[in-house]
């Protein structure tokens, strides 16, 4: 008779968080108030202390103006005063380009109903060794979502697929994010065994992706740490880069060695395969519905929206 079958692996409990949200000193906060697109830890609720009455004015003229458009219940609890404060951020303070931002983003949420997706409808994108999961969180609390491209198994030509199950994972990590009074995460990304990114239909997939990044989450990315990466990622990236915003370019770091890695991840949360302390394997079976489990049941998803409270695991 064959070995009996392993036992699976158990469904991972909450990620450790921080025990308290980040506090700052007046002059810390005197600091942040001049740009939080390149700050690494804040509180988002005290997003109005870090703000002039100017700043703070626009955030609510911001809101003032979509609010006639914030007509389903999922609108109106995702379009929060730290959203208009991000999209404001994204557009300089420039209220009009803000407003134009926003009501994009609005009437992408209203179609392609992000907040709606579930793991069982982009089942087909968990079935692998795990190609877009969280698992842990950096040094200044903040979600890291992992990306191995090298473990995609369903082909360049399921894009649309793949987009929704990007937009599914990004709504849960922000979600976590949201968890520990944060609105940021890091996002690593892992080239290994993935060398076809020159491909025209992966060049697609990847345009479509990075426009849902920058016209819908914007001032999400806190960190973008890549390791791994091939030629044809230097190819991509040099095609790129020029037309992305300088501060955004600032956080992407090219790992060349994973030592560098304990400048942004505790050894604890960061993974073995990356010169960690984390023994996290990914398992379809168990893993693929994690974010379902944490933070889409409706009474944590009621917990974890902005400006509604901490999730308590």
């Amino acid at each position: 008779l064959p070995p009996p079958p392993p036992p699976p692996l158990p469904r991972p409990s909450r990620p450790p968080r921080p025990t308290s949200p980040p506090t700052m000193s007046s002059e810390q906060g005197e600091s942040l108030l001049k740009d939080l697109r390149s700050a690494q830890k804040y509180d988002t609720r005290k997003l109005r202390t870090y703000h002039t009455e100017e700043q703070n004015a626009l955030i609510d003229q911001l809101l003032a103006a979509v609010e006639p458009l914030l007509d389903e219940d999922h609108l109106k609890d995702w379009c929060t005063e730290a959203t208009s404060c991000r999209y404001l951020r994204a557009r300089q303070w420039d209220l009009h380009k803000a407003e134009k931002m926003l009501t994009g983003t609005i009437a992408w949420r209203k179609e392609f109903k992000p907040h709606a997706i579930k793991a069982d409808h982009v089942k087909s994108e968990f079935d692998n060794k795990g190609k877009l999961y969280h698992n842990g969180f950096d040094l200044n609390g903040r979600p890291i979502l992992l990306m191995k491209p090298g473990h995609d198994n369903t082909g360049s030509g399921e894009r649309e697929m793949k987009i929704r199950h990007l937009v599914y994972m990004l709504e849960s990590v922000v979600m976590a994010a949201h968890s520990n009074y944060h609105e940021k995460i890091t996002l690593l990304i892992d080239f290994k065994n993935n060398d076809n990114m020159a491909g025209v239909a992966t060049m697609k997939t990847n345009l479509a992706v990075l426009n849902i990044l920058q016209d819908h989450y914007p001032e999400t990315l806190g960190q973008g740490l890549m390791v791994n990466h091939p030629w044809s990622f230097s190819f991509f990236w040099g095609m790129i880069s020029p037309f992305l915003d300088p501060v955004t370019k600032a956080k992407v770091v090219m790992v060349k060695k994973h030592q560098k890695f304990a400048e942004y991840v505790a050894a604890d949360q960061l993974e073995k395969e990356y010169g960690g302390e984390n023994p996290f394997v990914y398992d379809y079976e168990t893993h693929y519905d994690k974010e379902d489990v944490l933070y889409r049941t409706p009474k944590k998803v009621e917990e974890v929206v902005e400006g509604k409270g901490s999730t308590k695991g």
